[in-house]
C-alpha cells in the first residue's frame, strides 16, 4: 500500500531534483567513519571553527590537534585498541575532543548521561567495563568518583567548563572555588595516584 501511494503522488517523479546542479546530484561516497570524516575537514578548511564555546572558538587544525594530544596521554596511560571510555560531559568542548581522542586512540566511547548519579554511573562503568573516564571536577568529586570505586577504570581526566573560554557568564557556569592558573590550552596532567587534570585557558 505504501509503494502504490509514493508512486502515484506527485514526488514520485522528484521534481526537486531538478533544482539541483550535477555536483549536488553526484552520489555520495561516505567516509568510512565520522574520523575519516572529521580528518576530511581538517584537511580542507583547517582554519575554519570548528568549536564556538562562549566567547573562545577553535579551529579544525586546534581541536585535531589538542585530541592528538590527549589521545596521546590516554595511550600513555596504558589504553588499549577496544578498550572503553566513559565521558560524562555536558555540551562543551571537552566533550568533542575526548570522543576523538578516545577514537584516535582506537577505543570505544562510552556516552553517559552528566545527570546520573553515584548508582547510575557505577551501574554503566561496571556494566561498560570503561578503564577510563572523562567528567567535570564537580561531577567527579560528587558523583563519579565514588562510582569509580571498584571498577575497571584506571584512567581519569577531569575537565572545567570555565576552561575555552573568558566571559564566566554566571548564569550557566558556577563560579570557581578557587582560583586556577591558566594556561594555553587543555593538557593533560597526570597527578600522582589520582586523576589527571585538563586544564585550559
Amino acid at each position: 500500500m505504501g509503494d502504490r501511494y509514493v508512486t502515484g503522488s506527485r514526488y514520485a517523479a522528484m521534481p526537486w531534483l531538478g533544482r539541483l546542479s550535477p555536483a549536488q546530484r553526484a552520489p555520495v561516497e561516505p567516509p568510512p567513519s565520522v574520523l575519516h570524516a572529521f580528518r576530511a575537514a581538517v584537511r580542507r578548511a583547517p582554519g575554519r571553527v570548528a568549536l564556538a564555546y562562549f566567547d573562545g572558538r577553535l579551529s579544525y587544525a586546534e581541536t585535531d590537534a589538542l585530541s592528538d594530544s590527549v589521545a596521546g596521554y590516554l595511550a600513555a596511560r596504558g589504553l588499549r585498541t577496544g578498550d572503553r571510555v566513559a565521558v560524562v560531559l555536558q555540551n562543551t568542548p571537552h566533550f568533542v575532543l575526548a570522543v576523538l581522542a578516545a577514537w584516535k586512540a582506537g577505543a570505544v566511547v562510552v556516552p553517559l548521561n552528566p545527570m546520573y548519579k553515584t548508582a547510575e554511573l557505577a551501574h554503566a562503568l561496571r556494566d561498560s567495563g570503561a578503564t577510563a573516564l572523562v567528567c567535570d571536577r564537580p561531577t567527579w568529586t560528587a558523583y563519579a568518583g565514588p562510582a569509580a570505586a571498584g571498577t575497571a577504570v584506571r584512567t581519569v581526566l577531569l575537565a572545567d567548563p570555565r576552561d575555552l573560554q573568558t566571559r564566566d557568564d554566571l548564569r550557566v557556569l558556577p563560579p570557581a572555588a578557587v582560583p586556577r592558573p591558566r594556561t594555553a590550552g587543555p593538557e593533560a596532567a597526570a597527578g600522582p595516584g589520582g586523576p589527571g587534570s585538563w586544564d585550559g585557558g
